[in-house]
């Protein structure tokens, strides 16, 4: 493929510099239209095939030295390299999502209930049956019922009833999960909506006994469905519509990831949970036709590695850079979750309520945490983005303690793992930081000011955040 390339005119550009033969690498500064500015964001280099944004594609400026790249941040690094391939294809599963929305994992995880009800909002009852091996339903009863109550009934199987008239309707002994009532709407297209505990649903539904006395539930619905759902949990309708693809593509590609793996929820019975174990669904209520969009241009688009899908993480901001799997989880599974410096996200700094942030504690809420007396010293190790990848901890008696990676939030309850630790005159720690989550894979605030900001489309944005990844097309 033949690259086009754009040269940034001499006119456009005011340089400070002193000739040794070449150009020096002294500050470029840049009128922006409005002022002289040392950022090249808003910047546009000309060519022979029109304008392009600095930062959002292959723009180079004519040095001395010859021509020489041009990023949307000179102090930033090149982030994951880009995308490797775009056209590729990679095996998937299936494209029918098994969500867990109440269920039972264990003593601590248990949101099984004692009977659940559905309405159907959109269709004309309701079809009884299983669904089979390739998750396609085979009906054998139905119902023009549109309001529906399931219960426990002799102790092992589940009844479906009436809700308005409690008249049973059907029923299934169901105490494994591959023996689950399923139930599916009658819909005249795809489309049909269903009402479940205060939200609305695409697809169709399976119950079934699966621990402490309580009926699972399950949604059952097509993956484009699914991501829908799950960009309307992760981003809003008013994002700008690149950094809305973006998280459509990491989305799909986490949650494929889960169903070609039965290790995690297999034995619940489905594949991915709707909460923050997983990804945030909660149905397709507040899917907008932005978000629409941004799914149905990108449909089928996965990222992979190697040839195989990519479990895709993302997280709230970083503060200012990624992180490498290793330094966050002790293993080298994720060779594209590498950290990359992140100079975009302070753009948006304004709507991200964790651009900063400041706990303070005292020397025995420090030690209760870490499981010392009082604490007398904390030194923090960094890694070398910068983020917080172990810290040593001193208690009063000399005892000590040490937590690593991803302990280094979630042990000491901080947003994020960038930050820093000091001691104030009353001899209280202090740490100060910035971002949410744990700093793997994509920073939505970053997404965000990528395209809104920097112009950059959705692809620049995966092959910055990942490294050594492309995007595939889904077969089954």
């Amino acid at each position: 493929m033949r690259k086009t390339v754009l040269i940034v005119l001499c006119a456009m550009l005011v340089f400070t510099f002193t000739i040794t033969g070449a150009f020096a690498a002294d500050t470029y500064y840049v009128n922006n239209a409005t002022e002289i500015d040392s950022s090249l964001a808003q910047t546009y280099a000309v060519g022979k095939s029109g304008t392009q944004k600095i930062g959002s594609g292959e723009v180079y400026a004519l040095t001395g030295q010859g021509l020489q790249s041009i990023s949307g941040d000179q102090s930033s690094s090149n982030g994951g390299g880009g995308l490797i391939s775009e056209n590729g294809s990679v095996e998937i599963k299936t494209d029918i999502i098994k969500v867990g929305l109440n269920y039972y994992y264990s003593s601590v995880r248990d949101s099984g209930l004692i009977e659940a009800r559905l309405e159907n909002k959109v269709g004309s009852g309701y079809q009884f049956g299983y669904y089979d091996n390739n998750r396609q339903f085979v009906a054998i009863s139905s119902t023009s019922v549109t309001r529906l109550t399931m219960r426990i009934i002799s102790g092992t199987g589940i009844g479906v009833y009436a809700t308005d008239t409690g008249e049973m309707l059907y029923s299934v002994q169901s105490t494994s999960a591959s023996n689950k009532l399923a139930i599916n709407p009658i819909c005249t297209n795809d489309d049909s909506i269903t009402w479940f505990a205060g939200y609305q649903y695409y697809g169709g539904f399976e119950y079934a006994m699966l621990g402490a006395g309580k009926i699972s539930v399950i949604n059952v619905v097509d993956i484009e469905k699914y991501v829908m759902g799950v960009c309307a949990n992760e981003m809003d309708e008013s994002w700008p519509i690149e950094a809305l693809k973006a998280q459509a593509i990491c989305a799909r590609s986490y949650v494929a990831k889960y169903t070609q793996n039965s290790t995690y929820y297999y034995n619940c019975g489905f594949d991915v949970t709707n909460n923050t174990y997983c990804q945030a669904y909660s149905g397709c209520g507040t899917v907008g036709p932005k978000i629409e969009e941004a799914v149905n241009s990108t449909v089928n688009r996965f990222l992979s590695y190697n040839g195989e899908v990519c479990e895709a993480l993302y997280f709230s901001s970083d503060g200012g850079a990624t992180e490498d799997n290793y330094n966050v989880n002790g293993n080298n599974e994720h060779p594209y979750l590498i950290g990359v410096a992140d100079p975009y996200e302070k753009s948006v700094d304004d709507l991200n309520s964790y651009s900063t942030w400041r706990y303070e504690l005292t020397p025995s809420e420090l030690g209760a945490k870490v499981g010392l007396g009082a604490v007398s010293s904390a030194v923090a190790s960094y890694s070398d983005m910068g983020n917080v990848i172990a810290i040593n901890f001193t208690s009063t008696s000399g005892s000590t303690v040490q937590v690593l990676r991803s302990y280094c939030r979630t042990t000491m309850e901080m947003p994020s793992i960038r930050y820093t630790i000091t001691k104030n005159a009353s001899g209280n720690f202090v740490f100060e930081g910035s971002g949410w989550g744990h700093n793997l894979g994509m920073s939505q605030f970053g997404a965000y000011a990528m395209a809104r900001d920097y112009g950059m489309t959705y692809k620049d944005i995966l092959g910055y955040y990942y490294t050594g990844v492309s995007l595939s097309y889904g077969v089954l």
